[in-house]
């Protein structure tokens, strides 16, 4: 995994984790630094799940909670005991990850209090994150219709079908 580049609103940018092979449809799963180092403490078999739960919220937000107050513009993804907080580009592919926590109510790592913290500290910075990543799902998406554009002229012109 690529070292993680420092963002000009003070925040990290986390590299993004490996592409799933399993997936057709293309989803991009983003980690402020903290939910970075938080997903890499898990353990591979837990990543990978998560991972798939996040694509799928990416593809549906309806898939996450929505959730309230401080965090309304936030939506919870629960996996086991594991609680994600994420911004949802709404009408892309994108899920910008902030808090991945186990649930304790009361406790200083309470994922909602954390992502709380995060918001009021940050809230635009979060928001030029979630930009950063829906910059890049694009440029990726027009990277692949441009690459598939190629490859449809290149057959068509080889005679090949």
């Amino acid at each position: 995994m690529a070292a993680p580049r420092q963002h000009k609103t003070g925040l990290d940018v986390a590299a993004k984790p490996p592409p799933e092979n399993s997936s057709s449809t293309k989803a991009r799963v983003g980690f402020v630094r903290s939910a970075n180092d938080q997903f890499k403490a898990l353990p591979e078999r837990v990543r990978k799940q998560l991972l798939r739960k996040l694509k799928e919220v990416a593809l549906n937000p309806s898939l996450g909670k929505p959730l309230v107050n401080d965090l309304k513009a936030c939506r919870r993804v629960t996996f086991g005991r594991l609680r994600c907080v994420v911004r949802v580009a709404e009408g892309m592919a994108v899920v910008l990850v902030l808090v991945i926590s186990p649930r304790k109510a009361g406790a200083a790592e309470d994922p909602y209090h954390l992502a709380t913290e995060m918001m009021s500290k940050g809230g635009p910075q979060v928001q030029e994150l979630l930009e950063h990543h829906v910059r890049a799902f694009l440029a990726d998406a027009t990277l692949r219709k441009l690459v598939d554009t190629a490859v449809s002229k290149i057959v068509k012109g080889s005679g090949v079908s």
